[in-house]
């Protein structure tokens, strides 16, 4: 792959599986994205968290890489949600259904 690709997705695959080894998660806790579904706001919480790491890389902490693995992980949650949970069109107008 041209901008070795399959090396920043397998980085993106181990940072996502670390995150659900970190104190935060439990086994039965409710987590601040399960919140987020609840409210039936998980698509655009999760757009905008992944604007804002964006927004902040290269401001507070420099150029930090993490910023942008952050944006991946929230990208594959909403790539997720479009698959499974909305009915929306390929190309033009968007169609929302809930999650619930």
């Amino acid at each position: 792959m041209r901008f070795n690709e399959d090396k920043f997705i397998k980085e993106v695959e181990k940072y996502i599986k670390g995150t659900y080894d970190q104190h935060y998660v439990g086994k039965k806790q409710v987590q601040t994205i399960d919140v987020w579904e609840t409210l039936g706001s998980i698509d655009t919480t999760c757009r905008d968290t992944a604007i804002k790491y964006l927004m902040r890389y290269g401001k507070k902490g420099g150029f930090n890489r993490n910023d942008l693995t952050k944006v991946a992980h929230y990208v594959i949650i909403m790539l997720y949600l479009h698959d499974n949970f909305y009915k929306r069109e390929t190309q033009g107008a968007v169609s929302y259904t809930h999650l619930r």
